[in-house]
């Protein structure tokens, strides 16, 4: 298990401003499970993963894995990063191009020696051994990472002949070959074009699924941290605004900030009108009464922003039964395949519909807009 506990570490930039990259910053990863840092640049999360593999050393704080402190500034402990026992991917897959794949893969063993860094059973071997290891073992070793990753046929490639998404690749066996007790991923996605950086989000969730190591990723991408987390922190200005299961984080997001910058919402901002426990809450807004579903204690008066996703926004062409109903108008839309994006314009205001294709309402015709009272998050305003 990963605990970090009040991480804090600010420092000047090349304007003599002080950043502060990380605020009190906190969490723990279960054993086995894949953590992202989400965020927007300068958010703070490089610098906290850059903190836990010991490449930054904060100000402030404690990280340890399985027990073990690496650092702590109350108890004065800096382990080095090559003593931690962490795998680390980069942006940049930094592959020797003088190496095939298997010395490529190969390397971390004949530099460190096996097991050195972990000190315990690992999914490729026994691992915990401080003697160097064979050539045999090497070779052993090696093949297996390899073949987990799905390149166990191409050991005699030469590594500039590799294509982007087995690069990718290539660099995760050779983090994990060592067999480590923490996997640290800084946008290792981020260089791949979209089809393929789609289809290794697969690969490297069967991969971290099936052996089961404990993995920490950054990334600004918010459809990847959605489709890979068990769970996701999102960071903004250095500090975690909130942690929870990817479902949580986009469907019951936090703040503003949150729901805006994890996928595509529309914000309607209102002040409550009445608060019934039985019947949940009447918010008047620009496009009318709105009723919405809450566990939020609110008073009457009070401002708030409801955040409703496009997919939450039904459309029909004849008046729906039941409430939050407006007649509205098909202002543009734009077909992407698998689905069409609508602006509907109600009254003033603009709302954003994801639909299925078979909606052909035109630009210009009168819809009916309808709002699930319990899809209406309600957000205070700060």
């Amino acid at each position: 298990m990963l605990a970090v506990a009040g991480l804090f570490t600010e420092y000047p930039n090349e304007r003599g401003e002080i950043v502060k990259a990380a605020q009190d910053v906190s969490f723990t990863v279960a054993e086995g499970q894949l953590f992202t840092l989400l965020g927007p640049s300068g958010c703070g999360k490089t610098t906290t993963l850059r903190s836990i593999a010991g490449l930054e050393r904060p100000r402030a704080g404690e990280i340890s894995v399985n027990g073990r402190v690496v650092f702590s500034s109350a108890r004065r402990v800096f382990v080095a990063p090559n003593r931690r026992g962490f795998g680390m991917v980069f942006q940049s897959y930094a592959i020797w191009p003088h190496m095939t794949v298997f010395e490529n893969a190969a390397f971390p063993l004949q530099v460190r020696g096996a097991g050195l860094l972990t000190g315990r059973p690992g999914p490729f071997g026994p691992g915990g051994s401080r003697t160097r290891p064979s050539r045999s073992d090497i070779r052993d070793r090696v093949m297996r990472v390899l073949h987990a990753v799905q390149l166990g046929e191409l050991a005699e490639r030469e590594a500039t002949k590799l294509s982007g998404g087995q690069q990718q690749r290539l660099a995760l066996a050779r983090a994990l070959v060592m067999e480590p007790a923490l996997l640290l991923l800084d946008e290792p996605l981020s260089n791949l074009d979209a089809k393929l950086r789609e289809r290794m989000r697969f690969e490297l969730k069967r991969l971290q699924r099936e052996l089961k190591i404990t993995t920490v990723y950054v990334t600004h991408d918010q459809s990847e941290a959605l489709a890979l987390s068990r769970q996701i922190a999102v960071m903004n200005e250095g500090r975690i605004i909130q942690i929870g299961t990817p479902r949580d984080i986009y469907e019951r997001p936090a703040s503003q900030f949150v729901a805006d910058f994890v996928g595509n919402t529309n914000f309607i901002d209102g002040v409550v009108r009445v608060v019934n426990p039985s019947n949940g809450v009447c918010i008047r807004t620009e496009i009318g009464d709105l009723q919405v579903q809450t566990d939020q204690e609110l008073r009457v008066d009070e401002r708030v922003a409801i955040s409703v996703r496009p997919e939450d926004v039904e459309l029909t062409e004849a008046r729906p039964p039941g409430g939050n109903v407006w007649e509205g108008r098909v202002d543009q839309k734009v077909f992407l395949g698998e689905s069409v994006d609508f602006q509907v314009k109600v009254g003033t205001r603009t709302l954003l519909s994801r639909r299925h294709p078979t909606l052909r309402t035109k630009v210009g015709d009168a819809i009916f807009v309808q709002l699930n009272p319990e899809k209406c998050v309600v957000l205070k305003v700060a």
